[in-house]
């Protein structure tokens, strides 16, 4: 494919993926902490950040399509449609399952952050790497809520600190890579 920016607008665009992730990583610890405190609050939490992945999802592709990194911006916005909406389907459902008591608010809460997890883990096929690796924090962290109640949310920041911190890392080494390449 060929890139339709220069290597310095590249690395900015980059950097704005970054902050996505981070962001999201963010908003997704609150929603750990509500998970394990409160979990008949959490499900309403986790179907608003439905909407709020979706839409990090739609800024993502944009950003591929302006780095030259994707072909048919339509077409990509089209499947990002259809799985994020696919996923508040799914996530409607376990509501729907909670009402009529077929779950409780404990097992909805953890389902539907097991939901998301896959469905951002698969999506980072479609908008890189960094989606793929909030869908395993969300993986992790629903296993870490329900075998640790008591020390989950140290254990959770632990994990988040440690996805940003491999994130920094990586950057790092790509800065320093294109340094030794002179890009």
């Amino acid at each position: 494919m060929a890139m339709l920016m220069p290597p310095a607008d590249q690395a900015k665009f980059a950097y704005i993926e970054d902050g996505i992730l981070v962001f999201l990583l963010v908003l997704s610890l609150i929603g750990v902490a509500i998970t394990g405190f409160s979990p008949e609050k959490s499900y309403e939490y986790w179907l608003v950040m439905t909407g709020v992945y979706g839409l990090a999802a739609f800024v993502m592709t944009w950003l591929h399509f302006k780095r030259g990194l994707a072909f048919s911006l339509k077409n990509r916005l089209i499947e990002q449609s259809i799985h994020w909406l696919s996923v508040a389907l799914v996530v409607g459902a376990l509501f729907w399952l909670l009402y009529t008591n077929e779950l409780n608010p404990q097992s909805t809460s953890i389902v539907i952050l097991l939901v998301l997890a896959l469905s951002a883990l698969l999506d980072g096929l479609r908008v890189g790497w960094r989606f793929s690796v909030l869908g395993g924090y969300l993986g992790l962290s629903s296993l870490i809520v329900v075998t640790y109640k008591d020390s989950f949310m140290w254990i959770s920041i632990l994990l988040a600190l440690a996805v940003i911190g491999g994130a920094v890392l990586w950057r790092w080494w790509q800065y320093r890579m294109a340094q030794d390449v002179g890009v």
